[in-house]
């Protein structure tokens, strides 16, 4: 091992600080890659926005960013006029998040997790070892 390569790879350890649980992260996914089925919710949404036309509401509840479960609901709502007309369109987008019961990042959208795993190799990992590459 080249000289100072063991301190720069020790100062990268998940617990040393900073963002670094992250890499603790990118590890669990890997351990759970290689040993067991990685839980997965095949349906999340994500909430962009919705229009409501002249809705007056009362009570309005909307689920901006939820994985999807039986019985969840999406929105809920009360009009001010109970015999109002409201003509909703919700915009949802699709996303895979991490099962509620799972050991590493519980219900995260995998899509921005990964992101942030990338971003953290990109900018703290590799510019310390680039000398030794």
């Amino acid at each position: 091992m080249p000289p100072g390569m063991y301190a720069a790879l020790e100062d990268l350890q998940p617990y040393t600080g900073g963002n670094r649980p992250l890499l603790q992260v990118l590890h669990d996914l890997d351990n759970i890659d290689k040993h067991r089925f990685l839980p997965v919710v095949g349906g999340a949404a994500r909430g962009d926005h919705f229009d409501t036309g002249n809705a007056v509401f009362a009570h309005l509840a909307l689920q901006r960013s939820a994985v999807l479960e039986p019985d969840t609901p999406v929105v809920e709502y009360i009009l001010a006029e109970p015999h109002g007309e409201v003509n909703m369109n919700l915009h949802f987008a699709g996303a895979i998040a991490l099962d509620k019961t799972s050991t590493v990042a519980p219900r995260e959208f995998v899509l921005p997790l990964l992101s942030g795993i990338r971003l953290l190799i990109l900018r703290e990992v590799f510019p310390p070892l680039e000398r030794f590459l």
